[in-house]
């Protein structure tokens, strides 16, 4: 039989517990945003990892969880952390972690949570329904920490002024964190990368002996980084910084998902040719002056340097790499194309695209990084005949000998050879001549032209010509005298000028002095 005291004892015992409890003095919940020191963010880059971000709050009911929503914004910046894939797919890899979780004890769903996009706001995410308990022990402390954002930094535009980023947080759900201030500044815009490159001008007869040179400089120290993904070095620790592309990210055997996290590449390099000369081939690119290390390929007319390490003395340092690219063509008779193609350097890979996306992280946009030409100028002689006339009573005959030809196992060349006028009574029309053979001869009177090779008379003419061929090794003859050479005749070997490219502005080259050479 139910003891009637027992039962009334029992009342009065629930009643006091209870009242003790109701009566706690539990101090007003109370929650601050603070951060670390804001990182410097690559102005190139679409993904660029702002700084951590946390939320810590005192006091509170312990007895009264809720369930909150939490929400940042990054003004002016699209969000641009990975989407997730397979048990995750739809949301991004930005995570809030409880409490700090430490090294090993990460559990998606107890004690962190990827975010949400939020529809129509490209510069926010979500984390949804959070169970939140209130700290309520006077010195205890709940954190709420906010990491693994990425941002669209080339939306501050190329500038050495670092420009702030904001991060905005806003809490709704069945209680409100009271913040202190919910602005808070996570990161700092800066170009990070200066380009110059040596271009070249180059004949098509000489084989090239210097490389074209890509001189990269970090602006700000680390932009240069290692990918940091590697599979038993997890990056979970909070208060370790890692100097990787990589952000936080942890290991099995938790239920951490494999692209949460890990960028997909180290930082790359690279050096683009575009338009270039038929026959023209890249060789074996090399670097030096930097202390980080790198890995080359060459894919098509692109060279790309993907960092490989990065040691502690060169966190602190800005770095400079010099890249040579040697730049390779036949040599005669197999001859490349002439023309002239560009040479840039920038970051890789270079994306259009901001949204969050599943990879490559990092990615870049295009810079518009310094261009160079690489000019492949005609393989060619140039000839001086100082003195010409085909006035009454005189005449000059003209002949060039194609050398090429000959017993010393030379490649053999032929081309055109023009002929340009200046003189009395005015400089006269040019007149180019067929294809000159190897072993043969451009043969000419000024009075009578040659029809058979193309060359027009210039009759009544007195001055100097300047013959331009289209191959190497060519010589020249002059003979002038009287019709008949009855009483006067005079011959002389044409002068050769600089052998530069005629692309060249000097005309020849880079020696202001005259040098001529037979």
């Amino acid at each position: 039989m139910f003891d009637f005291r027992k039962g009334i004892l029992l009342l009065v015992v629930l009643a006091f517990t209870a009242g003790i409890a109701s009566a706690q003095p539990f101090s007003p919940l109370n929650c601050t945003l603070n951060g670390g020191a804001p990182p410097l963010l690559r102005a190139e880059g679409l993904a660029e990892e702002v700084g951590q971000a946390f939320i810590q709050c005192t006091g509170g009911n312990p007895f009264a969880p809720a369930l909150i929503n939490v929400r940042v914004f990054t003004p002016g910046y699209n969000v641009t952390s990975r989407q997730l894939t397979g048990a995750y797919a739809g949301k991004l890899e930005a995570t809030l972690l409880i409490d700090d979780p430490a090294p090993g004890t990460v559990s998606v769903g107890t004690n962190a949570f990827f975010a949400d996009p939020v529809p129509g706001n490209t510069q926010a995410v979500e984390w949804k329904n959070i169970t939140f308990n209130p700290p309520g022990t006077p010195g205890a402390t709940r954190t709420l920490r906010m990491v693994n954002i990425r941002v669209n930094a080339s939306a501050a535009g190329l500038t050495v002024t670092p420009t702030p980023v904001n991060l905005l947080v806003s809490i709704t759900g069945s209680l409100t964190l009271p913040l202190q201030s919910p602005f808070l500044v996570v990161g700092y815009i800066q170009k990070s990368l200066e380009v110059t490159v040596t271009g070249a001008n180059l004949s098509q007869c000489q084989p090239p002996t210097t490389p074209v040179v890509v001189t990269f400089k970090e602006l700000i120290p680390n932009a240069w980084r290692a990918a940091g993904n590697a599979t038993g070095f997890p990056q979970n620790n909070l208060f370790n910084i890692y100097n990787t592309e990589s952000m936080y990210w942890d290991e099995t055997p938790t239920n951490w998902p494999a692209d949460a996290g890990r960028a997909t590449q180290a930082t790359q390099l690279q050096v683009v040719f575009a338009n270039l000369p038929s026959g023209v081939t890249l060789g074996t690119a090399s670097w030096s002056g930097s202390t980080t290390t790198f890995s080359a390929t060459t894919s098509g007319n692109t060279v790309t340097l993907t960092v490989t390490g990065t040691p502690g003395a060169a966190l602190g340092t800005s770095e400079t790499l010099n890249v040579s690219v040697p730049v390779n063509f036949p040599t005669p008779p197999a001859l490349p194309a002439i023309g002239t193609g560009t040479v840039a350097g920038s970051y890789a890979p270079v994306s259009s695209t901001i949204t969050p996306i599943p990879t490559p992280v990092p990615r870049f946009t295009d810079t518009g990084s310094q261009t160079a030409a690489l000019t492949i100028g005609p393989c060619e002689t140039r000839l001086l005949f100082p003195f010409v006339t085909s006035i009454t009573g005189w005449d000059t005959g003209l002949a060039i000998s194609n050398t090429s030809k000959d017993p010393f196992g030379t490649g053999t060349q032929s081309g055109t050879c023009t002929l340009y006028f200046y003189g009395t009574p005015a400089d006269s029309n040019q007149t180019t001549s067929v294809n000159i053979a190897a072993g043969q001869q451009m043969l000419m009177t000024l009075s009578g032209g040659n029809a058979t090779q193309g060359l027009n008379a210039v009759p009544g003419f007195t001055g100097y010509v300047i013959a331009v061929c289209n191959f190497q090794y060519a010589h020249g003859y002059a003979f002038v005298s009287d019709l008949g050479v009855n009483r006067y005749a005079q011959g002389y070997i044409a002068l050769i000028l600089g052998d530069q490219p005629i692309i060249n502005t000097k005309r020849y080259g880079p020696s202001p002095a005259e040098a001529l050479n037979q």
